[in-house]
């Protein structure tokens, strides 16, 4: 009976980090779409923002938080 609630406890645990890495996946790419693209200084060329950029932008803490 302890092995199973050990167990369940664990299938728990890994069911919500799995969730909060969509939900920081699906924030990033919302923020990302939402802030549209970047000119590079240098070459002049449009870009997508990378996810530091997005969250420099957006100072809020993400979803999961």
């Amino acid at each position: 009976m302890i092995l199973l609630t050990v167990l369940n406890g664990r299938i728990t645990v890994s069911s919500t980090f799995r969730e909060a890495h969509c939900l920081i996946i699906f924030e990033t790419r919302v923020l990302t779409n939402t802030f549209g693209p970047k000119r590079d200084k240098l070459t002049g060329d449009w870009r997508k923002l990378h996810t530091e950029e997005v969250r420099d932008l957006y100072f809020r803490a993400n979803t999961v938080q």
